[in-house]
């Protein structure tokens, strides 16, 4: 599942889903491995890896209560790849993924042993 970012106003030809707010907090939280995760266990699957939901999925995303405080790291991770991506769009940004997932970790309160289990699931899935 890949969520994006548009400030442009683009038409999208096929299925998406519209989030109206700015708040990049999200956008970390919903490309998280947490997520990804969670879809695979809870969302249908298709073929390669591609996940299929409704409104009625969305409302279940389990959304971390986090104060401005803790979503501003991840807000200012996401605006550092947004600016790797537009000044180089091959730029390596798993950097800063992985201290994405490890904030999304911390805001959910995941043990060690819980974010392994995460982690091996998406390397199998590849």
């Amino acid at each position: 599942m890949r969520v994006t970012f548009d400030s442009s106003k683009t038409f999208c030809g096929n299925t998406a889903y519209f989030s109206p707010t700015d708040d990049l907090f999200f956008l970390a939280l919903f490309n998280s491995s947490v997520i990804a995760f969670w879809a695979s266990k809870t969302l249908a699957v298709f073929q390669g890896n591609t996940f299929r939901f409704f409104s009625q999925n969305v409302s279940q995303f389990p959304i971390p209560r986090a104060d401005d405080a803790d979503r501003q790291p991840l807000r200012n991770e996401v605006a550092a790849i947004i600016a790797k991506v537009q000044a180089d769009p091959a730029a390596d940004i798993s950097a800063q993924e992985r201290k994405i997932d490890e904030l999304v970790y911390d805001l959910y309160g995941l043990s060690t042993h819980e974010r392994d289990i995460i982690e091996n699931d998406i390397r199998q899935r590849g």
